[in-house]
């Protein structure tokens, strides 16, 4: 016979016993105790142990005196029950929904029962995996910056290169130009995780200048400088500096005119 209510489980079971006398038992803070007969095969008291090995999935662990012959009922609180014998103590569930769960744990026994429970919390899945990234060229650290919102003890990057790292806002060197896929996960104090959706990174390759071949003139005269092009390699559109820009018709194109006053220019 079976009930949810753990001192009526007892108290049916007492009224129901073949023994003359009847065994009263009185749950206490997952203690069992008997008033009369004491058995060789009494369950006198039993502990829940909880573990929170992942975000939605529990593992509890039932510490009891009984025997292998000893029934264990395991109640996890969502409508789920499981029995089994009594050396299979420990058992692992999976919650389908956020919330506060009772579970309870019976031992029953031939001498004697006993009951506990404990209360669970799972938490909701309010935590979101979020980062920005920086486009650099080749030779500079990529910075990455965290921006996931939730309590979070672990942050793991897969940089997408065959590197990875823990720190919250780590700066990564990647080796080469060219674009690599990088992943965040992070993981809150309940051990939940959220994997964040794969973000571009690039890098870019450095540009190559070109200011042209060696050029001699007659004084008074002018020259057009620069390669052609002048510029190969990064990404355009490129932008440009020429110094000394005093004998130049424009500083910030890709082939000014030279008109140098002095002879070596």
């Amino acid at each position: 016979m079976y009930s949810k209510n753990a001192n009526k489980y007892f108290l049916e079971r007492a009224r129901n016993s073949h023994f003359k006398k009847v065994i009263l038992a009185l749950l206490f803070a997952g203690i069992c105790l008997n008033n009369n007969n004491v058995f060789a095969n009494e369950c006198n008291g039993v502990s829940l142990d909880v573990d929170y090995r992942d975000c939605f999935c529990i593992t509890f662990r039932a510490n009891h005196n009984g025997h292998c012959s000893c029934t264990v009922i395991w109640d996890f609180g969502d409508g789920n029950t499981l029995v089994d014998n009594g050396c299979n103590i420990t058992k692992s569930h999976c919650y389908a929904s956020p919330g506060t769960y009772t579970v309870t744990v019976y031992v029953d026994c031939s001498g004697g029962d006993c009951a506990t429970s404990v209360t669970v919390y799972i938490p909701p899945p309010n935590l979101s995996s979020l980062f920005t990234s920086d486009t650099v060229c080749e030779g500079f650290c990529t910075q990455f910056t965290d921006q996931s919102t939730g309590d979070f003890t672990q942050w793991t990057w897969d940089f997408g290169d065959g590197n990875a790292s823990t720190q919250q806002n780590p700066c990564h060197l990647y080796a080469n130009p060219g674009t690599y896929s990088a992943i965040l996960t992070v993981t809150d104090t309940n051990l939940c995780d959220d994997y964040d959706t794969v973000q571009t990174v690039h890098v870019n390759a450095n540009p190559i200048a070109d200011a042209g071949t060696y050029a001699e003139m007659c004084g008074g005269g002018s020259v057009i400088i620069g390669g052609s092009p002048t510029v190969t390699g990064g990404i355009p559109p490129w932008t440009y500096l020429w110094t000394p820009s005093s004998d130049l018709n424009c500083f910030d194109c890709a082939n000014p005119t030279a008109t140098p006053t002095s002879s070596d220019f």
